[in-house]
């Protein structure tokens, strides 16, 4: 349904930059693909646990003992992958960029961000994709929040940061407009 909604948004005439999905789409493994094969840009919180390849994660040979079915369904890959924690906790300090986004809200766009091109891979696909993993730490606060995006290859830690801010400032309810407040007394 997810995945339709945005195709259905598309072909009524909607605008909009991108999709930006948060961590609840977990069970949906498949979607991210589905999105980047339809040209659609996407930011997607993860959960910390995900796993993503630092490198590209090329398919070893098959064990030649094994039948030529049975081989192509034990594909293999010669580099390990690793959780964003693990890779986010091995970063030193310098690697970080202290970035203010958006109105000046603290608790959500001011914060040290990093930035790093993984791979993703299903342990399934012919390939890998290789997407941008974007974490925040917020200034005030301990929260740490992660995402994968799409975004062009050329797209710059601002960028990103950028797109994260406008989906979290979309997912924020409505303020109402603040005023003076008029009482009558009788």
């Amino acid at each position: 349904m997810a995945l339709e909604l945005v195709q259905q948004a598309r072909q009524i005439g909607l605008s909009f930059a991108f999709v930006a999905t948060d961590g609840a789409y977990r069970h949906l493994p498949w979607l991210l693909g589905e999105l980047d094969d339809a040209g659609e840009t996407f930011l997607a919180e993860m959960h910390p646990d995900r796993a993503v390849y630092l490198d590209d994660p090329v398919h070893a040979a098959a064990d030649e003992s094994l039948t030529r079915v049975r081989a192509s369904l034990r594909l293999r890959t010669t580099v390990a992958p690793t959780s964003l924690v693990a890779w986010m906790c091995a970063q030193p300090a310098r690697q970080w960029a202290r970035l203010s986004i958006g109105d000046g809200d603290t608790s959500r766009g001011r914060g040290d961000y990093l930035t790093r091109r993984v791979w993703i891979w299903d342990g399934k696909s012919p390939a890998a994709r290789h997407w941008h993993l974007l974490v925040l730490r917020e200034v005030y606060g301990k929260a740490l929040k992660f995402c994968l995006s799409n975004a062009a290859a050329t797209a710059s830690l601002r960028d990103l940061a950028e797109m994260r801010g406008l989906a979290m400032a979309s997912s924020r309810p409505a303020r109402p407009p603040r005023g003076r407040a008029a009482w009558a007394w009788s």
